[in-house]
């Protein structure tokens, strides 16, 4: 009896947790996450976009630069409208008003700039346009939509260099593994074959590309294997295939403290 009676106290027990469990979690309707990610404008505006808020870049590069459009918005009201702020979606997208004041009946052009770099793909972004109207909610919603082919220039991908050779990253941070790999990019006019100078790299460091001959403008990974050190806080590898002073061509390999 005594067995049963405390099966009933731990069942008992865990609907009460899971009832004030339930009481806790707060569950959003699908129309408040949808007002939060697709933000409304005012129902009824004196203010509009000639030509409609729908805007469209067709199909860009990512390398082509900014893409630039200028639209008019109309006051269609007996008063003024004052611009207070346009906001985007992305920092990708700005809008810059040539006036802040639209007088009444009297038109406003906005410099719609987009810049696809980075941004390759379908896009869909919105700039938001506050004014004197409402301080909540913007007067006008404009939705910019396109394709932005990838750049076939991939060097902005690579911030660091040795010479020529661009490198994803600057050194390598040992974790044990012995074997490393860092994407590069053959920024040169002519094919590349780098590998360890063992001259003057620490002991025991071998280097190589994959793929071993690294044509001009292609993209690859830079192999590093290497005897993981048990005393020095940091390896050295001096690279051999560039034109350059060992202290150009060095990458510090550091060991974790």
């Amino acid at each position: 009896m005594r067995c049963r009676g405390l099966v009933v106290l731990l069942v008992v027990s865990a609907l009460f947790t899971m009832e004030r469990a339930s009481a806790q979690i707060r569950i959003i309707p699908r129309e408040k996450r949808d007002s939060v990610n697709n933000i409304s404008s005012l129902a009824s505006s004196p203010l509009r976009v000639e030509g409609g808020s729908k805007l469209s870049f067709g199909t860009i590069a990512e390398d082509g630069g900014v893409w630039q459009r200028s639209v008019v918005l109309v006051n269609e009201s007996s008063s003024p409208i004052v611009i207070r702020n346009i906001s985007s979606s992305c920092s990708c997208l700005q809008g810059e008003p040539a006036e802040r004041v639209i007088r009444a009946g009297e038109r406003c052009n906005v410099a719609v700039k987009y810049n696809p770099k980075g941004h390759p793909g379908n896009v869909l972004q919105r700039l938001f346009v506050y004014t004197s109207l409402d301080e909540q909610r913007p007067t006008l919603v404009l939705t910019l939509e396109g394709k932005v082919t990838i750049s076939a220039n991939r060097s902005g991908d690579y911030p660091y260099s040795r010479g020529v050779l661009l490198l994803r990253s600057d050194g390598v941070q040992l974790d044990g593994s012995g074997r490393y790999r860092v994407a590069c990019m053959n920024s040169g006019q002519t094919w590349l074959q780098i590998v360890a100078d063992t001259l003057l790299s620490s002991k025991g460091i071998k280097a190589y590309t994959e793929p071993a001959r690294l044509e001009a403008g292609a993209e690859g990974d830079l192999i590093i294997e290497c005897d993981e050190p048990t005393e020095e806080k940091s390896l050295r590898l001096y690279l051999k295939g560039l034109t350059l002073a060992p202290r150009e061509r060095m990458i510090v390999l550091q060991n974790k403290e």
